[in-house]
């Protein structure tokens, strides 16, 4: 029973991930579609982790656009601390492994 109910959970699961993939705005999926690098060999788990911070980080950078639109200095400096909070966020979700192949991969700029 408990092999069943942690199988209908795993299916649950990825299809929900699956899901927040489609509904996500396009510059979201070009940054994960960055982080699927077969040699950074993430799993389900840490991609629907770093998709859901992406969706919001990119709220988030929208608001920041908005708020900022009249001050390109703020807005620039606003917007490259964003960018640094996002690669912290990324690099929280993955291990100290899968960290230096994102490194060494120049994935950061992708973000």
């Amino acid at each position: 029973m408990k092999k069943i109910l942690l199988f209908v959970c795993f299916v649950s699961l990825f299809s929900w991930a699956n899901a927040q993939q489609n509904a996500l705005p396009p510059a979201v999926k070009n940054q994960l579609e960055a982080l699927k690098h077969p040699n950074l060999n993430l799993n389900e788990v840490q991609l629907s982790r770093i998709a859901y911070v992406l969706e919001m980080e990119y709220q988030n950078a929208l608001k920041i656009q908005k708020t900022f639109e009249g001050n390109k200095s703020v807005l620039d400096a606003r917007l490259k601390e964003h960018k640094e909070h996002i690669i912290n966020n990324i690099k929280g979700a993955i291990t100290p492994t899968q960290a230096e192949i994102f490194d060494n991969l120049k994935l950061a700029e992708k973000f």
